[in-house]
C-alpha cells in the first residue's frame, strides 16, 4: 500500500488538475466499461487542427458522454490526449463487452440521429471553413482493435489452461486487490508500449510479456497496473502493454524501479528461448525496431487548450 503522501498541497493540486477518466461522465463508476473489464478496446486516434483545437475536444468529449449514456453495460468511451507525443493528437478508448458489439458500435451514427447531430453540428459559425467534424480534425484517424491477451490465443503454447470467456477479461491477469487495481478510467496517465513479436518466438514473446506485467503488478500494486493486449485486424503477433499510473511521480517510481530491482532484472536477461544459447533473452523475440510507446492523458473540458 501507499504510504502517507509526501506531495505539498501545491502538488496535489497540481495532480487535481488531470482527474481520471471517469470525471469525463455522469454515468456511474461501477456502470462503466474499462480496460480491467471490458472485452474488447477499440482505440481510435485523430489529429485535430490547429484552428479549432478547443472545438474538436468539445466535440470529442460529446460524443464519449452521449455513448456513455445512451449505450451504458454495452459501450463506455472516454478521451485520452498525447503527452510528451504528437500535439493535438486525441485518443478515444471506446470499451466493448465483446468483438459482438463491434458492430453496435459501427451503427451508432446511422441509427441515432443525435450522435450525427453531435458530429455534424457547425462548432465555428464565424469560420468560412465551419465547424463540424471534418474541419476539426485533420483526416489523420487510426483505429486498432484490441482484446486481453489470454493463454492459447492464436494458437500460441499455453503454458497454463486455457481460461473459459468469463476469465479472458485483463482483470485476471493481476491479483493486485480491487482497491489498487488501475484501469483506464480511474487512472491519470497510460503508457501504451506496443511490440511486434518476431513470428518464430510467437509463444515465447506472450510469455515473456505476461512475466513482466506480472512483476510490475505483483510488486508495485498502487503504483502501477500493467495489462497485456492483442492486435486484431491489424499487424498479426503485435503485442500492447497498457501500463496505468495515477501520477507523473509514479512513472518516475516506475523508472527507477526498472533500473535498479534484480528481479525485474532477472527477467529481462534470463533465457525466453529453448536452446537458445547465450543470446536468448527478451529481446530475441521481437523484430528490431518495432517497439515503441506514448504517453496518454484524460482530456477534459475544464483544461485549458
Amino acid at each position: 500500500m501507499k504510504s502517507k503522501s509526501p506531495f505539498t498541497p501545491e502538488q496535489i493540486e497540481l495532480q487535481a488538475y488531470i482527474p481520471p477518466a471517469l470525471k469525463q461522465t455522469s454515468v456511474a463508476a461501477d456502470e462503466l466499461l474499462n480496460s480491467a473489464n471490458c472485452g474488447v478496446i477499440v482505440q481510435r486516434s485523430g489529429q485535430v487542427t490547429n484552428e479549432f483545437r478547443n472545438q474538436a475536444r468539445e466535440c470529442a468529449l460529446e460524443i464519449c458522454e452521449h455513448t456513455n449514456k445512451t449505450q451504458k453495460g454495452f459501450i463506455s468511451s472516454f478521451l485520452y490526449e498525447e503527452t510528451f507525443g504528437q500535439q493535438d493528437r486525441i485518443h478515444w478508448f471506446i470499451h466493448l463487452r465483446s468483438l459482438a458489439d463491434y458492430m453496435r458500435f459501427h451503427r451508432l451514427a446511422a441509427v441515432d440521429p443525435a450522435f450525427g447531430e453531435i458530429f455534424m453540428r457547425n462548432r465555428a459559425p464565424e469560420s468560412e471553413r465551419g465547424g463540424d467534424w471534418t474541419a476539426l480534425f485533420s483526416g489523420t484517424f487510426q483505429e486498432r482493435v484490441l482484446t486481453p491477451h489470454y493463454w492459447g490465443f492464436n494458437g500460441t503454447h499455453s503454458p497454463q489452461p486455457v481460461p473459459d470467456a468469463e476469465s479472458r477479461l485483463a482483470l485476471y491477469q493481476s491479483k493486485q486487490p480491487a482497491a489498487q487495481l488501475l484501469h483506464s478510467s480511474n487512472a491519470r496517465m497510460i503508457i501504451m508500449r506496443q511490440a511486434q513479436v518476431d513470428f518464430q518466438y510467437r509463444s515465447e514473446a506472450r510469455v515473456f510479456a505476461r512475466a513482466y506485467a506480472d512483476y510490475l503488478n505483483r510488486h508495485l500494486a498502487g503504483y502501477v497496473t500493467c495489462f497485456v493486449y492483442e492486435e486484431h485486424f491489424g499487424a498479426v503477433d503485435r503485442l500492447h502493454w497498457l501500463i496505468h499510473l495515477e501520477c507523473y511521480e509514479d512513472y518516475q517510481h516506475l523508472i527507477e524501479f526498472l533500473a535498479q530491482d534484480s528481479g525485474m532484472r532477472d527477467v529481462l536477461t534470463r533465457s525466453w528461448v529453448e536452446g537458445g544459447g547465450s543470446h536468448s533473452d527478451w529481446s530475441r523475440l521481437f523484430v528490431p525496431g518495432s517497439i515503441s510507446e506514448v504517453l496518454l492523458c484524460p482530456q477534459h473540458p475544464t483544461k485549458d487548450f
